[in-house]
């Protein structure tokens, strides 16, 4: 039976504590999704980070490979694996579109993907009812410069900026929530309000502004790993 992600866990709301972010990118905001180096569930002590839990779905999945989905539909959670990395991920399926394939997200590590839907497995039990680590976040009042892409040159300087931050440990504060998305500041080291990145990208040409009204709900630390 297929499983969609009402039935399952999904990570607390964001609070204060530390995690690991991955960057990806969307076409209205900069996108960040950000998950904890400590795993986020009383249930599973043995899996004390991320990167435990990753190693063990992806050691039980090779060795027993899972059933594809029986039909694969909005909604579903699952897992596939990404050969590019090596390991198997869980995700959600977003939209079946034509041809075969289907737009999913990854729920522990972030961003998106098409895939063929026969790539798509059914997710092990004992891995199903654990919270989802990824946490998505828009960061406040930028645009890109001159299209609706981000432009590979404003990728680059967010790479620079956050990996030359001390020990890659970033700032967030959540100003507000566009529906359920948290909309965020930004901070890398050393967090004064100069070092704010949605202003350094616009003061360098790599981002425009835009109005945002929000509300201050406090401040958080996140450890960003590549």
């Amino acid at each position: 039976m297929a499983i969609t992600s009402e039935e399952t866990p999904a990570v607390a709301a964001l609070e204060d504590t530390s995690a690991s972010s991955i960057v990806s990118e969307d076409t209205l905001a900069m996108l960040y999704s950000f998950t904890r180096p400590h795993f986020c569930t009383s249930s599973f002590r043995r899996f004390w980070t991320l990167k435990d839990f990753t190693d063990s779905l992806t050691s039980t999945c090779d060795h027993f490979p899972p059933p594809n989905m029986p039909y694969v539909k909005e909604g579903d959670v699952c897992v596939y694996r990404r050969d590019d990395f090596n390991f198997w991920c869980r995700t959600k399926v977003l939209n079946v579109l034509e041809n075969g394939v289907a737009a999913i997200r990854f729920l522990d590590y972030g961003g998106y993907l098409i895939v063929p839907v026969q790539t798509l497995k059914q997710i092990p039990s004992e891995y199903l009812r654990l919270p989802f680590q990824a946490v998505e976040c828009h960061v406040y009042d930028i645009l890109p410069a001159d299209s609706l892409q981000w432009s590979q040159q404003c990728q680059q300087e967010v790479h620079r900026l956050v990996f030359a931050s001390s020990n890659a440990v970033l700032r967030v504060v959540v100003l507000g929530y566009n529906g359920e998305v948290p909309i965020v500041q930004v901070l890398y080291a050393p967090y004064a309000p100069h070092n704010d990145l949605s202003r350094h990208l616009i003061s360098v040409g790599l981002a425009r502004s835009m109005t945002v009204c929000a509300r201050s709900t406090g401040a958080l630390q996140f450890h960003c790993a590549s």
